[in-house]
């Protein structure tokens, strides 16, 4: 938003069938939460072969929170989708609910929470399941769509979040509802997202 950003989103294949999808937000601000957050990828691509997103962050936060000399926590949420059958195993480290806008055209928030934030030590994680149908988009998304404000200070919320991605065609036009909202007020948090849509 204003200097170096803390957000991160990634998304790779683990095989033929299988795809991990991830977003995260550092608590902080400037380069020492951006570095944090260089090394918490680093350790989660190389756990990401477990193929279990209970264990990438078990095995990943295992070495992270020993090194946590700064106490900065990383709210995450991973998943993995099975590319033939839709089905998403999902954790939810202390993140923001990813909304999903289904083929019927309503949005629900996905609000599993199974872990605290990356970073404290001895932390114990849940697989989580859900079904992606043909058609049906996953909206994943960092704390600066929701917590955006307008010149009078209120907050965009989940609630206009959830409207914007009912009524989005494509990922850009949430951005721009926020946008619209905002009306040129200053942006205080960055603003991330990872739409995902199954064909």
């Amino acid at each position: 938003a204003k200097t170096v950003g803390g957000d991160m989103y990634d998304c790779f294949f683990l095989d033929g069938d299988h795809m991990l999808v991830m977003i995260a937000d550092v608590e902080g601000k400037g380069l020492p939460a951006a570095l944090f957050m260089v090394v918490t990828q680093a350790l989660l691509n190389n756990s990401a072969s477990a193929g279990n997103p209970a264990k990438i962050l078990e095995k990943a936060n295992l070495t992270l929170s020993k090194e946590n000399r700064n106490q900065f926590f990383v709210s995450m949420w991973l998943g993995v989708l099975e590319m033939s059958t839709g089905k998403i195993s999902f954790v939810n480290a202390g993140h923001k609910p990813p909304l999903v806008h289904t083929n019927e055209g309503t949005v629900y928030r996905l609000d599993a929470v199974s872990g605290p934030a990356l970073g404290y030590r001895n932390a114990v994680y849940a697989n989580q399941e859900m079904v992606l149908q043909s058609g049906e988009r996953l909206f994943l998304y960092t704390e600066g769509f929701s917590d955006s404000v307008n010149g009078k200070q209120e907050a965009f919320g989940l609630e206009r979040l959830e409207q914007a991605v009912a009524q989005a065609q494509r990922p850009d036009d949430v951005m721009t509802a926020v946008k619209a909202y905002m009306k040129g007020a200053e942006q205080v948090h960055d603003m991330t997202y990872l739409w995902v849509e199954r064909g």
